[in-house]
């Protein structure tokens, strides 16, 4: 068999599209043109098994055209008797083996294969992409899959299936939403995220804003104590760090920094807390300080600044309490080495800092970026509030934190005895140091996430974007920031805004506190 008389001539993307190929050879100048990427022209051939196929139609004349009929040998049959023969059983084998069975687990592999979703999920999210939540979460899980998939690989049938699934959740979803006494209420928290995460993908901002509006008002509604068991309790801690990102964007404060919303959902097991949470608690009041500094700006007061000032510095002094304690628990966690090229994209002329870090568990990389990432919105805020105060309260908060945390690796902490080549509390005071050791976190940890990696991270790009906001003057750090993100397909362009999760747009709205520090 040699070709397919009556079929189109043109390479496979267009046939898949559905338009007129130009032909062009080896591919196509469409394709090209539109942004697609061309399958080429080579038809698989086709072969017929002459057993098993069926004649065709014109064969079947009562010529007795014996070199037509299929060649069948006689069996002699005892006694004479010949058994009836079996009955006819049509058979056909398909041109090609349809896909569509499949569709949905391929979207959904692939969906999983993005690490910034995947950890930012774990594990609500592969539960209900598996049916073991409900059915709503299950089906808005397909629809992000679908859409994702579809804008990846250019396919505007996946993406529009896409959008009908999320458009039928959607609408699944407002009666649930509107009726607080139902028994599922709660769960409902696992599909808003979803959704949510649909919005983001397509860069809709009032789809966006309306989904974390009902966030807010169903965790409000349900309270921290329905949230003390998994999977949900995991879901709560993804929807918070969403939120808190949200009360930052919008400069607003959220109920997040009651101590109710800190304790309760980690009551029945305070010890499986995780580091992350222990930093978003501290994070969790940021948004209430710009709210604060904001009607500061408006209405001037020296007993609001004087209030604003102690809620710093008592955060503060939190966060220098963690960086001691996590000292402690992590002796010699990390060490520094002369750098490599980093992948492919990257140059050792355009790295700022000329060696790398290394951690012992990947996952403390991603502490300290975020430890670092809170100690930036403080210090930002502080340096902004007192700006000739701020070096001499930060140099006092760090010594209050060391002798708190009564242990002899504190004592040299104190003393500059340590090796660690991470900055201890005080050791600086310049936004500048602090940002390029979140970027030297994140080069490693990216490094380490891109393998196999199942640890639930809250906060993966804010980090690395408020480093890029704090070095915004200096062309070689984002060089080199943009080098790290282009390790991954999933992270390339975050940083130049051509990813719809891209951090660019979101940190000028964000307002990260302006000041010059000499």
């Amino acid at each position: 068999m040699v070709g397919v008389p009556g079929r189109s001539k043109g390479c496979h993307t267009c046939r898949k599209r559905r338009v007129k190929c130009d032909e062009t050879k080896p591919t196509c100048k469409r394709c090209e043109k539109s942004g697609y990427w061309c399958a080429g022209y080579e038809r698989e051939l086709q072969f017929v098994h002459s057993s098993t196929s069926p004649l065709p139609s014109s064969s079947r004349s009562t010529s007795g055209d014996a070199q037509a009929a299929p060649q069948t040998s006689v069996v002699p049959i005892r006694g004479g008797r010949r058994p009836p023969p079996p009955p006819a059983v049509p058979c056909s084998v398909p041109d090609e083996l349809s896909l569509e069975a499949f569709q949905g687990d391929v979207c959904l592999a692939f969906l999983f294969e993005n690490f910034v979703w995947r950890s930012y999920g774990t594990p609500w999210l592969e539960l209900a992409a598996k049916g073991k939540l409900d059915a709503l979460s299950s089906q808005a899980c397909q629809a992000l899959a679908r859409s994702n998939f579809g804008r990846a690989f250019h396919d505007a049938e996946l993406q529009t299936s896409g959008a009908v699934e999320y458009g039928a959740a959607l609408q699944a979803l407002r009666p649930m939403l509107s009726d607080p006494s139902r028994p599922d209420f709660t769960s409902l928290v696992v599909p808003v995220l979803i959704l949510l995460m649909h919005s983001g993908l397509h860069e809709d901002r009032d789809g966006s804003a309306y989904h974390v509006r009902g966030l807010f008002t169903l965790l409000s509604v349900c309270g921290p104590e329905a949230f003390q068991e998994q999977p949900l309790r995991s879901a709560f801690e993804s929807c918070r760090s969403a939120l808190i990102v949200s009360g930052l964007l919008t400069r607003r404060r959220t109920f997040f920094e009651d101590d109710r919303w800190k304790d309760v959902p980690w009551a029945n097991d305070p010890w499986n807390k995780s580091q992350q949470n222990h930093l978003a608690d501290i994070l969790s009041h940021v948004p209430g300080f710009l709210d604060d500094e904001a009607r500061l700006s408006q209405e001037p007061s020296e007993e609001a600044r004087a209030n604003l000032l102690a809620g710093i510095r008592l955060q503060l002094s939190k966060l220098f309490r963690w960086r001691y304690a996590w000292e402690m628990a992590n002796p010699c966690a990390v060490w520094e080495a002369p750098a490599d090229r980093f992948g492919q994209h990257a140059n050792l002329d355009r790295r700022v800092v000329q060696t790398t870090l290394h951690f012992a568990i990947p996952i403390h990389a991603a502490e300290i970026a975020l430890y670092d990432a809170v100690q930036l919105w403080l210090l930002g805020l502080l340096w902004k509030t007192d700006p000739h105060g701020a070096a001499a309260a930060v140099a006092s908060l760090a010594r209050g934190a060391a002798s708190a945390v009564e242990d002899t690796s504190s004592e040299e902490a104190q003393s500059g005895e340590t090796r660690s080549p991470l900055y201890l509390p005080g050791e600086t005071v310049m936004l500048r140091d602090v940002a390029l050791e979140i970027c030297r976190a994140f080069e490693y940890h990216i490094k380490q996430h891109a393998k196999v990696f199942k640890e639930q991270l809250l906060f993966y790009l804010m980090p690395i974007g408020l480093a890029w906001s704090v070095l915004e003057k200096e062309d070689r750090a984002h060089e080199w920031i943009a080098d790290i993100l282009a390790t991954s397909q999933f992270t390339q362009g975050y940083a130049t805004g051509n990813n719809s999760f891209g951090f660019r747009y979101y940190l000028r709205e964000m307002g990260f506190p302006r000041y010059e520090q000499e």
